[in-house]
């Protein structure tokens, strides 16, 4: 993996990765710039993702757990996933694995966004494409099932010589739109259910993914949503119990530990991009947040 610019775990990086590795070919296939498939991660996964390390996804996931589980934080929000599970991904979001059990075995696509697009055309749900969305779904047995069979498809299909683009479209397309249907049926009921305490701290969540990098303010998020910062503190705390404050650190440090890991530039410049005054006040928020200074973060 190159230090010498930022880690996005495209499906350049991917292939560089596994192309020494034994079983590569016959667990994971890479289809011109634009698509991946990984038919198992059980032995390959711990070459691709590092626990405790953030990564930057240049694309979109679709993946189903077969076997283990995980614990694992995305756009700084903790979750855990399990045999039986399903997962959507998507382009820009940050994903850290945290723990990862030695039986763990995903299987699962890589889309980017121009294929996705090419396949979906006017049918695209709106959470396909370029907006760091990610969910996950328990589905029964059968509909779990039907998923595998599903990406079984898409395996047998690319690892021909030859095969039309369309119908690995189609593949994809049916993907999607089951995912859709899934997530419409499990996830609506309880959406509609939500405290508003709750709503607003998932729209708050979504907006300090996408600002939080420079946006360090409560008030910016407060005046995004048309309510004062005083009432989206106290809702923030009432659904998460942790401080909108906190939640925006997150975010911030959450970037700068990538800049430093897979940046070259240096410790002044990340903390101009970061909106920082200075360097100094950027070195003491980071070794406050993390225990290290930048510099020893980045030796690690």
């Amino acid at each position: 993996m190159s230090n010498n610019s930022l880690e996005r775990l495209s499906f350049h990086e991917v292939s560089t990765m596994l192309s020494g590795a034994s079983h590569a070919d016959s667990r994971m296939r890479v289809i011109g710039h634009d698509m991946a498939m990984l038919r198992s991660g059980e032995l390959l996964f711990p070459s691709m993702v590092r626990p405790g390390v953030p990564y930057i996804m240049e694309d979109s996931r679709i993946g189903m757990l077969r076997n283990g589980e995980a614990r694992l934080t995305i756009n700084l929000i903790e979750h855990k996933m399990r045999k039986g599970m399903l997962a959507f991904i998507g382009t820009g979001s940050i994903i850290q694995m945290e723990e990862v059990s030695d039986d763990f075995d995903l299987c699962g696509m890589m889309i980017s966004d121009g294929r996705m697009k090419g396949a979906l055309k006017d049918g695209m749900p709106t959470w396909c494409v370029g907006n760091a969305t990610f969910f996950t779904l328990a589905p029964s047995p059968s509909e779990f099932d039907f998923v595998g069979r599903l990406f079984d498809a898409a395996w047998t299909l690319i690892g021909q010589e030859r095969f039309p683009d369309e119908t690995l479209n189609g593949i994809i397309y049916a993907v999607v739109h089951y995912y859709n249907y899934l997530k419409d049926t499990t996830l609506g009921t309880s959406i509609r259910q939500m405290p508003r305490s709750r709503e607003i701290f998932e729209r708050f969540i979504t907006l300090v993914n996408a600002f939080g990098r420079r946006e360090h303010d409560i008030s910016f998020y407060a005046d995004k949503m048309c309510i004062t910062p005083r009432y989206l503190g106290t809702a923030v705390k009432a659904a998460s119990g942790i401080t909108a404050k906190e939640w925006i650190d997150r975010a911030v440090v959450t970037n700068a530990k990538i800049m430093l890991k897979y940046g070259d530039g240096q410790i002044a410049g990340i903390s101009d991009s970061l909106n920082f005054a200075n360097t100094s006040f950027f070195c003491k928020f980071f070794k406050r947040l993390t225990g290290m200074t930048p510099m020893e973060y980045r030796k690690l």
